[in-house]
């Protein structure tokens, strides 16, 4: 596929010539993402949409290219992305919304995704849209109230870094939320439920302990 140039191709560009980088990917959220469908029964028929798919990792973890689909904004990402999954789709959903149907996917991934885009309501919302009824978002996004970025600001004076990639500017971060930000948002789309799904769920003081807000949302 042939890359636009924008600051996101720039960055894949970088990561896929990245041999120590490639051995990591996956690490960490994907590999939690995974775990945790597996272990909730994904079923082999589900339909499932990866927004923001990057170069396809998820699928590559869940071993599936069948009803799995994507959608990123990079051309370079989408074109590996592309190798792993049933169908691809180069677009701006930030802006633009999700190209397809309403009522077509049993499950959709947003994984680090939430917070590079510039109106989160309207991409809730779309990814309702395209679930079935019943159908559930998994989502993360970096946690503000972690205890490590408290102490950057409290500490050092200085704003967290919530992300290690070099550009576009922090990481293209533009929103920062805590789980109480995110559940608000997802009953605003409006989800029937939303509830904690990380490493630490359940656990005392989570939403400080957990780098990630982690929630599982049902249409």
């Amino acid at each position: 596929m042939k890359s636009t140039g924008n600051p996101y191709d720039r960055l894949w560009e970088e990561k896929l010539q990245d041999a120590s980088w490639l051995a990591r990917d996956g690490e960490g959220r994907v590999a939690h993402a995974v775990e945790l469908l597996r272990r909730r029964g994904l079923s082999a028929s589900a339909r499932i949409l990866d927004v923001g798919c990057g170069r396809g990792t998820a699928g590559i973890r869940l071993d599936r290219r069948r009803g799995l689909f994507g959608v990123d904004i990079s051309f370079r990402a989408g074109g590996e992305a592309a190798k792993a999954y049933q169908g691809v789709v180069i677009a701006d959903a930030g802006n633009d919304g999700l190209p397809f149907r309403d009522d077509t996917f049993d499950l959709c991934l947003m994984l680090d995704v939430v917070e590079h885009l510039p109106d989160p309501p309207s991409i809730l919302s779309e990814t309702r849209r395209v679930l079935r009824e019943g159908g559930h978002l998994l989502i993360c996004t970096p946690n503000i109230l972690y205890w490590r970025h408290l102490r950057t600001m409290v500490a050092g004076r200085r704003f967290p870094k919530t992300s290690t990639d070099s550009h576009p500017y922090g990481g293209g971060h533009v929103h920062f939320f805590t789980y109480r930000d995110l559940e608000a948002l997802l009953r605003s789309a409006p989800f029937d439920t939303a509830a904690p799904s990380g490493p630490l769920a359940g656990a005392v003081f989570q939403e400080f302990r957990e780098p990630l807000v982690w929630l599982i949302a049902r249409k």
